[in-house]
Formats: C-alpha cells, sequence, structure tokens
C-alpha cells in the first residue's frame, strides 16, 4: 500500500467513525424520547411495568448518545494531533533548509 492508498484508507475510516458518532448520538436522542413517552404513559395508566421499560430505554438512549459525544471528542484529538504533526513536519522540513 503506497501513501496516497494509505491516506484515502484513513480519510474513510475517519468519514466511517464522524458517521457512527452522529448516528450513535441520533440513536441514543431517539431512545431517550421513545423511553420518556413510555414512561409517561405508563404513569398516566398506572403501569409500573411500561414505565420501567421507559425508564430502561431513556437510559440506553442515554448511553448510545455518550458513546457518540466520546467518539467525537475522539475524532476531535486526532484532528488535532495530526494538526501538531504536521506544523511539527513543516518546521523540521524548514529548520533542514
Amino acid at each position: 500500500m503506497n501513501s496516497t492508498q494509505a491516506k484515502a484508507e484513513a480519510q474513510k475510516t475517519l468519514d466511517e467513525a464522524q458517521h457512527s458518532a452522529a448516528a450513535d448520538k441520533a440513536k441514543g436522542q431517539g431512545k431517550q424520547l421513545l423511553g420518556n413517552i413510555k414512561q409517561q404513559v405508563g404513569k398516566l395508566i398506572g403501569d409500573e411495568e411500561l414505565q420501567a421499560k421507559g425508564a430502561v430505554q431513556r437510559a440506553d438512549g442515554k448511553k448510545d448518545e455518550i458513546k457518540g459525544n466520546i467518539k467525537e471528542k475522539i475524532e476531535d484529538v486526532k484532528d488535532t494531533l495530526k494538526a501538531g504533526a504536521e506544523v511539527i513536519k513543516e518546521q523540521f522540513q524548514n529548520a533542514k533548509k
């Protein structure tokens, strides 16, 4: 694999991870909304089991949302490190001149 192919593969992986982060966050928010609805309906009709299922679904949604946030932060750190490495590389090349 040459450097161009490696860069393309790295970019593809990065794009997939970013999409995955957004997907996790959206999925989590949807689960939280549905869980909240179940909880409220269960409360209104006096169905403790439905309330409990709603609470579990909300917690599961929060987990997915947090997972998406973590993935997003990891990508931010990767971008920062990549930019820093480029600056160091540039400074090293300038110092060689």
